[in-house]
């Protein structure tokens, strides 16, 4: 068996203080109080020499030890141990303290608010998970009592950053689309490129266009499959681009068309990868067109009562489109009616998980329903009254890698809500999470790159970013 440095294991009886000042296979300690094995620089679990029949010596003193998401916390640090966003799962544990007998421990998190009540299995266990709930710095204290006192230790836990509106960004965005450490926006004024290194920069994007790339976009996606940017016209100015980035220097734009079945008059609502044919589709008000990365576009009308769709996404080898309900593109005949009558609630926004398993559908007022794709079943429909800043969905972007892959970003007109998988709960980021000027919003888009998350959202009036970073 191999007791925890100070505790005791029944049938070791505790040791004469002769033998403690000797320090026999001891414990030691830093001048922070955080308890460590003679031969190691890591706060780690002291052991029972399997070849010895001398067990570790209990600690002397009592003694607090604390690690933030694996990372040895001490007294003092002027940075947080670890920076977050606002809903992130953290986990604290008082491994590798130290003392006399059984442990007791009682954590607390300050500045006092909803965080601490979100600990499990809660604020005495010894290693615990919690998320912040606000924009702000957070003070970890954790007091250790043994038979013979207690020790406190209080640390800088954890940065929770929120979202910065940017002040060069531009504003009437329409759409936003992320990947290869870059943001794309679709505006009123046209196309503009950031980047996550340099999250106040904005460039417009410009090129090689013939026609030129209208100053009124619609929607803007990036095609990580094949790094490929597509931006669609706006009002009087529809169409397709393609953009192709060569080395560093500017894009190469091309023009597509649509066949004489999807006019020119058709616009553009939204495009996603299809990876299974390697290329994109396309949801426009006449119906529904394919491309491939280097071919043209083929239109496909389908056999429902309404083409004119709003959103299109890829679960697997499906293609599903959005009107006033879900239509499977292969197999029109599978229907699937997200949103309860009387009143006809359009399919406003799709997104698909990372695994496929589940679509996230969105509506303009009656919030997010959620779809399995096995069984095309609703399992859930979520609302402001389950936790959303509002019904009233604009844009839906999940995490697709990471420790928090599978979790959904959703705009809304009042701010961001975030649905966080491992406690099934939705985390609201307005006023308290830095969008105070910025809650009607119009899109959301996510990347992880590594260590790095950029979750950027857009409105009428500019884009906000939250990293990690």
């Amino acid at each position: 068996m191999t007791p925890r440095c100070g505790h005791r294991t029944a049938g070791f009886p505790r040791w004469p203080a002769a033998l403690l000042t000797l320090g026999i296979a001891g414990c030691t300690f830093d001048p922070n109080g955080v308890p460590f094995e003679p031969s190691t620089s890591s706060v780690e679990d002291a052991h029972l020499d399997d070849d010895a029949d001398t067990p570790v010596t209990p600690c002397l003193t009592v003694t607090a030890a604390i690690t933030v998401d694996g990372v040895a916390a001490r007294a003092g640090d002027t940075n947080p141990a670890t920076t977050v966003l606002v809903g992130d799962t953290v986990t604290l544990s008082a491994r590798g303290s130290c003392g006399q007998g059984p442990l007791r421990y009682e954590w607390q998190v300050s500045p006092p608010d909803a965080t601490g009540a979100t600990a499990k299995p809660g604020l005495t266990a010894e290693t615990l998970t919690l998320y912040p709930t606000r924009v702000q710095d957070y003070v970890v204290t954790l007091i250790v009592r043994d038979d013979r006192g207690e020790a406190p230790l209080s640390v800088f836990g954890f940065r929770a950053n929120g979202f910065s509106l940017l002040d060069k960004a531009p504003d009437d965005v329409r759409d936003l689309t992320a990947g290869d450490g870059s943001v794309w926006a679709a505006t009123g004024d046209g196309a503009f490129r950031g980047s996550a290194d340099a999250p106040g920069t904005f460039t417009e994007v410009n090129g090689q266009v013939d026609p030129e790339l209208p100053s009124e976009l619609g929607v803007v996606h990036y095609d990580a499959d094949h790094d490929v940017l597509w931006l669609a016209g706006a009002g009087q100015h529809l169409g397709i681009w393609r953009a192709d980035y060569g080395g560093n220097g500017a894009p190469s734009f091309t023009r597509h068309t649509f066949n004489q079945l999807l006019s020119a008059a058709a616009t553009v609502r939204d495009i996603t990868t299809v990876t299974s044919s390697g290329g994109i589709a396309v949801a426009t008000s006449l119906g529904l067109a394919y491309a491939s990365v280097t071919g043209p576009f083929a239109s496909r009308f389908i056999d429902a009562p309404d083409w004119n769709f709003f959103a299109v996404a890829a679960a697997g080898n499906d293609v599903w489109v959005g009107s006033d309900r879900l239509t499977n593109a292969s197999q029109p005949s599978l229907l699937i009616v997200p949103f309860d009558p009387p009143l006809p609630a359009t399919v406003r926004v799709l997104a698909v998980d990372p695994d496929g398993a589940q679509m996230w559908v969105g509506n303009d007022s009656k919030g997010v329903a959620v779809v399995r794709t096995s069984d095309r079943s609703i399992t859930k429909i979520w609302t402001d009254g389950d936790g959303m800043t509002s019904s009233a969905v604009r844009a839906i972007a999940i995490e697709p890698s990471g420790p928090f892959a599978g979790d959904v970003w959703v705009a809304t007109q009042r701010g961001v809500s975030r649905y966080k998988r491992d406690r099934e709960v939705w985390v609201a980021c307005g006023n308290l999470a830095g969008l105070e000027s910025l809650l009607d919003l119009r899109a959301i888009a996510v990347e992880v790159n590594g260590a790095r998350r950029s979750i950027w959202t857009g409105g009428n009036r500019g884009i906000a970013v939250a990293q990690t970073r």
